[in-house]
């Protein structure tokens, strides 16, 4: 029997981030390469895959978020 956890992200991809942000996802990457967000760059820098801290989106929308997944495991 697996007990399931809940785990706390603590990054959000482009697509996340613009969501929340309610702005397109070319705006987070604009934010970021006018220092205006800090991201993390997963990867090479040309196909890398960037990751925001839920903290930067915290600090532009200026609320509290709180995001949980439940892994995906079969019983």
């Amino acid at each position: 029997m697996f007990t399931k956890y809940k785990i706390k992200k603590t990054h959000l991809t482009v697509s996340e981030a613009a969501f929340i942000c309610n702005v397109a996802a070319k705006t987070i990457y604009n934010w970021k390469n006018d220092g205006k967000l800090k991201a993390t760059n997963l990867g090479n820098s040309i196909r890398g895959r960037l990751r925001i801290p839920i903290e930067e989106i915290e600090r532009i929308t200026g609320g509290k978020i709180s995001i949980t997944e439940e892994p995906n495991v079969d019983k």
